[in-house]
């Protein structure tokens, strides 16, 4: 386990959470990520520009098979309004750069706003020596976006006989 009680401490109160429950949570997660990525927690970490750090809402998971899923929920949001890129050790998902909110058709009233339409970037910290970054692939389907992020394979060692 990486985390000591201060860091839970620190993690906790910039959350906000007071109940156990919230810190034995905190803890679970925390283990999670320590069993997934190793010691260093750096490696799994959503950044984003946008004002509510949890949009867009998304998930990340880890196979059985070492794959890793990034699943992100963009209700509203178009394939071609959405570009993914990869930096060193962060895959970027964003709106492309000359996005705007849909427009109501003439005569339509918006009353209930709810659906965000923001442009939004949010990056992901996976370490690239330990993922094959060349061959993630992205679906689309009714609003949710899904990257598979394959791990790379593992080197085989083996001996060598001095002669």
């Amino acid at each position: 386990m990486f985390h000591s009680k201060v860091q839970i401490f620190l993690v906790s109160c910039l959350m906000g959470l007071t109940g156990g429950k919230q810190m034995f949570d905190l803890i679970n997660t925390l283990d999670a990520l320590d069993s997934v990525f190793g010691s260093d927690l750096s490696c799994c970490v959503k950044e984003n520009n946008y004002s509510a750090p949890s949009f867009p809402p998304s998930d990340m998971i880890q196979k059985k098979d070492g794959t890793v899923e990034i699943s992100l929920a963009l209700a509203g949001y178009s394939k071609e309004s959405i570009e993914i890129t990869t930096e060193e050790n962060k895959v970027v998902i964003s709106t492309v750069k000359d996005y705007k909110r849909p427009e109501a058709e003439d005569g339509t009233k918006l009353i209930v706003g709810n659906i965000k339409h923001s442009a939004f970037v949010a990056k992901f910290v996976v370490p690239e020596t330990k993922f094959n970054f060349a061959d993630i692939s992205a679906k689309f389907d009714n609003g949710l976006l899904v990257l598979t992020i394959p791990p790379k394979e593992k080197k085989e060692y083996k001996a060598i006989t001095i002669n």
